[in-house]
């Protein structure tokens, strides 16, 4: 839960940062890990919020 939300406030600080390079600064394993928990807690991709956040 908390690499998660601090996934969230780096792609609201940050939207230009990779998805690869947000989770190693977050502390997952890879981008699949970060993509597959940031979907089952928020309910949504994070390179679809990356886009929400963009507009």
């Amino acid at each position: 839960m908390y690499r998660v939300r601090q996934a969230r406030q780096l792609i609201k600080a940050n939207p230009q940062l990779s998805l690869a390079q947000l989770a190693l600064e977050c502390g997952f394993s890879d981008q699949s890990h970060l993509n597959n928990e940031f979907n089952a807690i928020l309910q949504i991709p994070p390179a679809k919020y990356k886009k929400l956040i963009q507009q």
